[in-house]
């Protein structure tokens, strides 16, 4: 469709209009032939304001035609960017926009039926936008992914005027979007401040897909933070400070091709004889005697989200079934027996001792974290699907039991009952819990030639978790030397011990000969035994007694049949199965001391990436003493690879970066080795076990590092981070699997590469191979900061004021930031603000830093974005101002950046709002004093 018209106004100014929905080779129209003409008011054009608050000005049109038949179908606009509008005024470019979308109306009372076209420049059409067109869940599951820290230009260009910039529909359309050069950071910079600052990705598309915000909301937000505002004169964008354009000269800065302009504002008298009318109207703009500015703070805590947060997982599967069903008789005589014999078939028992527990199991997913097999495929791909419903949920946990180093999300609770002859009470609730499985299976040896997981297991199945979830793409690193954020992972853990059954008596005699030196239990066997024909005296360990009981379980498939002569994945049984390994008292200087010189026992090892930097552990615990002489560093992999010495500030050490370079026999093509040369770039999590405690089948939080000293109200492993790392961008998280490293005897070992441990020494045991599964829960990764060893209780809100004039009674409170600037420690205190970590801190992109501070040239003064905008408001409005309205007759191009002397008042004045008639050329202006 293509609509073209031209009509000249009363002075002989010639319009031209142009419509079109990009195809101009159908159904082409004249204004002014076959049944189409403009009525006699035939454009008028205005921009919308209603205060110089206003941030985003925006311009209307209307364009009015008479027409003998219906034209619906052609400009009836389906989104606010199918039909182009473009207005040419003497031949150059006077208004560009489109088509209001659904608003058109026309009449049929007759013949000739007149009708009105509204119309909106391209800047009304951002609010119909989102941020990078994100509209759909799929799009805002992919991009949160790889979410990042942007800078303003970036935003502008790559979103916001994307599809504005190209407009080769319009004759001479070349566009611009002209800066004033007002703000940098700092007076040598004022060209680049949009690409100077930024903010990270992650605030910008909000937590959920209904959350990102629109394109006018995120450049609203930006010039709001700078104080500048946007116009649009024809095809060209103009951002200024209302200030600035008072000034002698105005030096404009194109953001798309670097072009530079220098203008000089003209300044104009308006005499009586330009009025096209008597109608003018004097009146005295808002005044208000102080104005509140409020920081709308968007604190950053969870960084990794949690795989195991309700509210992120989700099952393929339609509800929890039957898994499994555990039949445990306490003690070793005949009343055991007879009870547990009872039982395994079905019978009543009056045996209080005797115990039968359902287990009831659900497969999750999270949305936030990819679970990846041996070929790195997901686990979902092994999932049975029939007429696209998900079926046979059975053979997930199946499948995990039997795929050694395979990592599972479930949802599992039970439900204990006691002797069927004593209790038939109902039990009318299960209590399922989230838990992150990794299944190891080992085989119980200690040989390293022999033992599972062995050290090419490990490393073949490494990455087997990924976090995929909202990357913050924020800045980490505090704004001061003072302050130290913190990463803190916290979470349970529990190595579960290989789950023994009572055997029958042909297994018995076939283990009688077997020796187990390292594991205090009574014979029994976890392969295979499904018969029940069960020896006396086959008792397993348990916690309760120390006769044991007599145990064994079955697995069901989907119609409650059991699985038989087979097993499938073990429960969490923290409580009720063996406990291996207990850490002990160490020998020093010939006597048996109770010393606990551990501090951290590494049980996962992950890669923790943020921006281009990796945590890595340069210096670990070496058992030697209590304390966590562990040291965390955040390095780029150049300089990794390139070694050196490297100073720490927050530990106030050096260290020697070629201490992570390690010989290995094996090339893995993976980035981190070039022929046998390896580099570590790893972090371990774990756990600190206490003299007495149970390595294997106890369950123990992860190590917390954080002492009262620190001023960090929370428990877990902290990973520090300060101003000297700049901090900033995408975070990336992997598990990359069980660590292998740590040994058992009187002491414990590591290996500097997790997959490898050292050379068996006499008595010594590896502990995985002794694993029958890895239960995590309660995982999650916050960021808190020591808030420069303050304690602030104070306000939430982040408020900057004026001072309160005595002249007037009227404030101004509604103005809010939600792109704000990060306090100092020593602010904090002095703003009585609990600050945090904010992701909505604006990011200084040349250091890496949150912004601190910006520099105005219009006042020659650096403050904070806040403090600029209310001393330029406060100075503008804290004292009465005449607003005159009046219409002029069209004999020259008014414009906002122009300065206009009003005789009659003898006043200077600048135009904040116009109205243009283009049939009659006369002009509506709002004029405000200087």
């Amino acid at each position: 469709m293509y609509i073209s018209g031209n009509f000249k106004s009363i002075k002989d100014v010639d319009y031209q209009i142009v419509i079109t929905d990009g195809d101009m080779t159908k159904d082409v129209k004249v204004i002014g032939e076959e049944g189409l003409f403009f009525s006699s008011d035939a454009l008028s054009v205005e921009t919308n304001t209603t205060d110089t608050f206003d941030t985003i000005i925006k311009t209307s049109a209307t364009i009015n035609l008479i027409s003998d038949s219906y034209v619906g179908h052609l400009l009836f606009g389906n989104n606010a960017r199918s039909i182009s509008v473009s207005i040419f005024k003497n031949n150059a470019p006077f208004f560009f926009g489109y088509v209001e979308p659904a608003t058109f109306t026309q009449p049929f009372a007759s013949v000739y039926d007149s009708f009105t076209v509204n119309c909106v420049d391209a800047l009304s059409t951002l609010e119909n936008y989102k941020y990078k067109g994100i509209t759909t869940k799929e799009k805002y599951d992919n991009f949160k992914i790889d979410a990042n820290t942007i800078s303003f230009h970036d935003i502008m260009i790559s979103s916001i005027f994307k599809d504005l910039l190209n407009l080769d529909k319009i004759k001479n359309s070349k566009t611009h979007i002209w800066y004033d050069g007002s703000k940098g950071l700092d007076n040598q910079s004022v060209k680049n401040i949009f690409k100077n600052i930024g903010i990270s990705e992650s605030y910008l598309i909000g937590d959920e897909c209904d959350d990102v915000m629109s394109d006018e909301d995120i450049l609203n937000e930006i010039l709001q933070y700078l104080n500048l505002h946007i116009i649009q004169i024809g095809c060209d964008y103009y951002i200024f400070d209302w200030d600035n354009l008072r000034k002698k000269n105005t030096k404009w800065y194109d953001l798309i091709s670097n072009e530079e302009k220098t203008e000089k504002p003209i300044s104009q008298t308006l005499t009586e004889d330009m009025y096209s009318s008597d109608d003018g109207n004097i009146s005295i703009a808002d005044v208000f005697n102080q104005l509140i500015l409020t920081d709308e703070l968007k604190k950053q805590e969870n960084i990794i989200e949690s795989p195991l947060d309700d509210d992120s997982l989700y099952s393929l599967y339609k509800s929890k079934q039957l898994f499994m069903t555990e039949f445990s008789s306490d003690g070793q005589g005949d009343s055991a027996w007879d009870a547990f014999m009872a039982g395994v078939k079905g019978q009543s028992t009056t045996y209080d001792a005797y115990k039968e527990t359902d287990w009831y199991l659900q497969v999750v997913e999270s949305k936030n974290w990819k679970l990846k097999l041996l070929d790195k495929k997901p686990l979902t791909s092994i999932y049975d699907k029939e007429n696209n419903l998900y079926v046979n949920q059975w053979k997930v946990p199946k499948y995990v039991f039997d795929n050694s180093l395979t990592p599972c999300l479930i949802s599992m609770g039970s439900v204990e009952k006691g002797s069927k002859a004593t209790d038939n009470s109902v039990i009318n609730k299960i209590d399922m819990a989230n838990y992150l499985v990794i299944s190891i299976n080992g085989n119980e040896k200690s040989n390293p030639n022999e033992s599972f997981p062995s050290v090419s297991d490990l490393k073949t199945h490494q990455g087997m978790i990924e976090y995929v979830g909202k990357s913050s793409g924020a800045v980490f690193s505090p704004v001061d030397d003072v302050t130290t954020n913190y990463l803190v992972f916290s979470g349970k853990l529990l190595l579960q011990p290989i789950v023994r059954e009572s055997i029958d008596k042909k297994t018995l005699s076939e283990l009688s000969a077997q020796s187990y030196p390292f594991l205090t239990m009574r014979a029994g066997n976890y392969e295979k035994i499904r018969q029940y024909e069960v020896a006396k005296y086959s008792t397993v360990t348990t916690d309760k007694n120390d006769d044991g009981r007599y145990y064994t379980r079955k697995w069901y498939t989907t119609d409650n049949n059991y699985i038989k002569n087979d097993q499938s994945l073990t429960p969490w049984t923290k409580d009720k199965g063996p406990k291996l390994f207990e850490f002990k008292k160490i020998n020093i200087n010939g006597k048996d001391e109770e010393i606990d010189t551990i501090s951290k026992l590494p049980i996962l090892e992950c890669e923790l990436k943020i921006g281009d930097k990796y945590c890595v552990e340069v210096q670990y615990n070496t058992y030697s003493s209590a304390k966590d002489d562990t040291i965390y560093a955040w390095v780029t992999k150049d300089e990794i690879k390139k070694g050196g010495m490297k100073f720490l500030k927050h530990y106030n050490i050096t260290i020697n970066l070629d201490e992570l370079k390690y010989e290995d026999d094996e090339f893995v093509d993976d980035g981190w080795h070039e022929g046998k040369t390896t580099w570590s770039h790893t972090m371990s999590l774990g756990v600190n076990p206490k003299i007495g405690d149970k390595l294997i089948g106890q369950e123990f939080d992860l190590q917390n590092n954080i002492d009262y000293t620190m001023n960090v109200d929370e428990e877990g492993t902290a990973i520090p981070i300060t101003r000297e790392d700049n901090l900033v961008g995408k975070v990336s998280f992997k598990i990359l699997g069980p660590y292998n490293g740590s040994l058992y005897q009187d002491t414990y070992y590591r290996h500097r590469t997790w997959f490898r441990r050292r050379k068996l020494v006499s008595g010594e045991v590896p502990l995985l191979p002794y694993v029958q599964n890895i239960f995590i829960k309660e995982f999650e990764c916050k960021i808190k900061s020591d808030n420069g060893k303050t304690n602030i209780k104070g306000d939430s809100d982040l408020i900057y004021q004026s001072a309160e004039g005595d002249k007037y009674v009227n404030k101004k409170d509604d103005i809010t930031f939600k792109f704000i600037t990060q306090l100092t420690a020593d602010e904090a205190v002095r703003k009585n603000v609990d600050m945090g970590i904010n992701l909505n801190a604006v990011i200084n992109m040349t250091t890496l830093l949150p912004l601190t501070s910006i520099y105005n040239s219009v006042s020659n003064e650096t403050a904070k974005a806040e403090e600029h905008y209310i001393n330029s408001y406060y100075n503008e409005y804290s004292t009465p101002k005449i607003i005159f309205e009046v219409s002029i007759f069209d004999s020259e191009n008014f414009d906002f950046r122009n300065i206009y002397n009003i005789r009659a008042l003898k006043k200077n004045m600048y135009i904040t709002k116009i109205q243009y008639n283009c049939m009659d050329d006369s002009n509506t202006l709002t004029l405000k004093e200087i």
